[in-house]
């Protein structure tokens, strides 16, 4: 009685290992099969980055080759709005961090600040970093106006 316990149990153990490792392979097939009916779709990864890149970047209001050079740089790291953007670079820190403590938690001297009609960017050009992204809602930005 107790021997055919134990292999009831051995045989209920060895279906639950065989039904994970079913479960295991038909999940990876489904995945595996999604993968391949996105990239077979017509749109390749490749091709929809250049489309979303061709439109992400018509972007107006400079026609600064240096602002160009950084609008690129920094839309290699998030996507871009299109649209009038305004580039500052910061010189006072510290009184940015007055106005924003979270937003400006990380800026130094020299960083820059790309300004779109829906967010402001802070951006790192010497460590080729996004420090952080604030979305606009009922408050302003709070820049100091020159």
């Amino acid at each position: 009685m107790i021997e055919e316990k134990r292999m009831k149990k051995e045989y209920a153990i060895k279906i639950l290992i065989i039904i994970v490792i079913v479960l295991i392979f038909s999940a990876y097939y489904l995945f595996d099969l999604k993968n391949k009916n996105t990239l077979s779709s017509g749109v390749n990864s490749t091709n929809r980055d250049q489309t979303d890149e061709q439109a992400q970047l018509k972007i107006t209001g400079s026609t600064d080759p240096t602002t160009s050079a950084l609008i690129e740089k920094v839309f290699k790291h998030v996507f871009l709005p299109s649209g009038d953007v305004r580039v500052e670079t910061v010189n006072k820190p510290e009184l940015l961090r007055e106005i924003n403590p979270i937003f400006y938690q990380f800026v130094k001297k020299g960083d820059q600040i790309l300004i779109f009609t829906d967010r402001a960017i802070l951006y790192d050009p010497a460590a080729d970093k996004v420090l952080d992204i604030i979305h606009a809602t009922s408050t302003p930005f709070l820049l100091p106006t020159k």
